[in-house]
């Protein structure tokens, strides 16, 4: 069986390569699309680089393969469509997620933000009556193009993988003709790595606090910093800040306006950063805090979980009710952001509750052993 993977220069795609170089009877080819022919995230040596979709889908045209597998809906859906193999969508979450004020739904609409960061991505989309009386005939004309074009990529794929199982029964709903496919992207190095749970508060890592993982704005940092700030105790806030960058003017209001939280100690990290050198900042936090509403982020929290650390997430969002209805101990934003909650270390029996229930979910080479049953069962 061929393989045809395809995806943008991002930092999880050397870790599916690793699973992926595993499976017996399945040879993979990865076509990895920049628009300035270079790439500094993927390690991988063997893949080849397109500056271009179109470019890129020629060549997938030409070749001989049973399924193109999609590292997220990465490329326009007009370029998708073109593609003529069957194809494996490995969901990443912002292709199944929309806000509900977004010009066309995906598989699932939410509120994705809150108040102040609302506030924010309004204001960036905001103009005279002559403007936005143009930008809501046009969002108009979007929204039947690119629902358009959403559904008849869904109609065209065979098989999606899924980053937690509700997302995937959330497809199946509207598309029933989609099978599981049992991938996910886990890091061999990061799921195994043998770390020590916390058993006494540190006084510096007790006030040093992640709060986020990127810039996108569904981070919702604004609303998270204003709840901080008004605790009234000295924090740090380590604010990982150095992609996707897709909203420039929402990045530079955050900085901005990092200036008003007097309580708080904010750094960004504006640079991208090796795994190692990323985890070793996330391990001297004592307290991690995520306000996505969508699923995100799921590789920190994961490693937070495995570390022992206190993990904060909004009560409305889908990670917080996966977590809690499989038996982690996941703090709520809403009702338990507080000092007690921060600068107090997890009690030992539910830290080794949150890494036993992580390891098992996250097992390695279980995930394996189930992908290479599926593209077994795919090539009788």
């Amino acid at each position: 069986m061929k393989l045809i993977h395809i995806s943008v220069d991002e930092k999880f795609i050397d870790g599916a390569i690793d699973i992926y170089n595993y499976m017996k009877g399945v040879d993979s080819v990865y076509f990895v699309l920049s628009p300035n022919g270079s790439i500094k995230r993927i390690k991988y040596p063997k893949v080849v680089v397109f500056k271009s979709e179109n470019e890129l889908i020629q060549k997938v045209n030409q070749e001989t393969c049973d399924y193109v597998v999609l590292h997220s809906l990465c490329l326009t859906y007009k370029s998708i469509l073109r593609i003529n193999h069957k194809l494996i969508w490995n969901s990443w979450g912002y292709d199944i997620y929309s806000d509900t004020q977004d010009t066309y739904d995906k598989v699932l609409s939410l509120s994705m933000y809150k108040p102040a960061s609302r506030k924010v991505v309004e204001a960036i989309d905001g103009g005279s009556l002559k403007e936005n009386v143009i930008k809501a005939i046009r969002r108009v004309k979007h929204k039947l193009v690119e629902q358009r074009l959403y559904n008849a990529i869904m109609r065209k794929v065979s098989f999606v993988s899924t980053v937690i199982p509700s997302e995937f029964d959330l497809i199946q709903k509207k598309y029933s003709h989609i099978g599981f496919c049992p991938f996910r992207y886990i890091d061999n190095l990061t799921e195994s790595e043998d770390v020590a749970l916390v058993c006494d508060n540190d006084a510096g890592s007790a006030k040093r606090i992640i709060l986020g993982n990127s810039n996108d704005p569904t981070n919702n940092h604004l609303d998270i910093l204003e709840k901080l700030d008004s605790i009234g105790r000295e924090y740090e806030v380590i604010v990982p800040f150095s992609y996707p960058n897709n909203s420039p003017q929402y990045v530079q209001e955050v900085l901005n306006r990092s200036g008003d939280f007097k309580n708080l100690k904010i750094r960004f990290l504006r640079d991208f950063m090796a795994p190692e050198e990323y985890f070793k900042i996330l391990k001297s936090c004592q307290s991690a805090i995520f306000g996505h509403v969508r699923q995100q982020a799921v590789g920190n929290v994961s490693y937070m979980f495995n570390s022992g650390k206190n993990v904060f997430l909004y009560g409305d969002s889908i990670l917080y009710t996966f977590y809690k209805k499989q038996g982690y101990k996941v703090y709520s934003i809403e009702n338990e952001l507080n000092a007690e909650c921060i600068e107090n270390t997890l009690p030992l029996d539910e830290q080794k509750i949150n890494n036993q229930k992580n390891r098992e979910r996250h097992d390695y080479f279980g995930l394996i052993a189930e992908l290479q049953r599926f593209y077994d069962g795919l090539q009788k």
